[in-house]
C-alpha cells in the first residue's frame, strides 16, 4: 500500500469495445481481467485515489499475448519534476504490471525501461532484468527530477537504439511491446 493512496480505478475495453470500470483498494498489488480475448487488444487506465481526489489516468493499450509467456517488454516513463505528482501512481502502476507478468529472464519475459524528458534516457536494459525483485527495486528508484519535456520520440528512439538491441538483451522472435506513460502529448515527432 502507498501512503495516501485509499485505492485505485482501472476501467479496460477490448479494443472500440464498451468500457468497464472497477475500484479496488489500496492494499491490493495487482487486478485480474477475467477471461482476456487472445488477440485482442485492452486499452486500460488506471488511476489513484487519494481522499475524494482522482488521478489523470495512466493509460497504456496491450495485446493479450498467448503461446510460450515470452516477450520483450519497454516502458517508457515520463520522469521529469512537473510529473513528480504522478511519482507514486505512475511506480505503483509499474510495480503491478512487473509482478504480474510471471518468470523474468531469457526463457520468459524481460523488462526494459527508458525515463524520458526532452531526451530518453535508458534506465534499466533487457539483458539486466532476470531478478524481479531488483526490477522492483529499479522501479522505485526512477527519479521524477530531470528537466520538463515531453520529447516522446526521442524517448521511442532511445528504446529502439539502446534498449531494442541485441547487446541489450532484445531476442529475434520474441514479441517486442513498447509502452508508453505520458501525461500530455508530445512535444516532437513521436513517429
Amino acid at each position: 500500500a502507498r501512503p495516501g493512496i485509499s485505492g485505485y480505478r482501472v476501467s479496460w475495453s477490448l479494443e472500440d469495445g464498451p468500457e468497464k470500470s472497477h475500484m479496488i483498494g489500496g492494499n491490493l498489488n495487482h487486478f485480474d481481467i477475467d477471461n482476456p480475448q487472445p488477440g485482442g487488444r485492452y486499452d486500460i487506465k488506471v488511476s489513484a485515489i487519494a481522499g475524494n481526489r482522482e488521478s489523470e489516468p495512466v493509460l497504456i493499450s496491450v495485446p493479450v499475448v498467448c503461446g510460450k509467456g515470452r516477450a520483450d517488454v519497454v516502458f517508457l516513463v515520463h520522469g521529469t519534476r512537473d510529473n513528480g505528482y504522478n511519482e507514486e501512481a505512475v511506480k505503483s502502476f509499474l510495480t503491478n504490471v512487473v509482478s504480474s507478468l510471471g518468470r523474468l529472464g531469457p526463457a520468459a519475459t524481460q523488462v526494459g525501461l527508458v525515463i524520458y524528458s526532452f531526451k530518453g534516457r535508458p534506465w534499466m536494459l533487457l539483458n539486466r532484468s532476470s531478478d524481479e525483485r531488483i526490477v522492483l527495486q529499479q522501479i522505485q528508484n526512477i527519479p521524477f527530477e530531470v528537466p520538463s519535456g515531453t520529447s516522446i520520440g526521442a524517448a521511442i528512439e532511445s528504446a529502439r537504439n539502446n534498449v531494442f538491441t541485441s547487446s541489450a538483451g532484445r531476442r529475434p522472435g520474441v514479441p517486442a511491446v513498447l509502452v508508453l506513460l505520458a501525461d500530455g502529448p508530445s512535444s516532437d515527432d513521436a513517429l
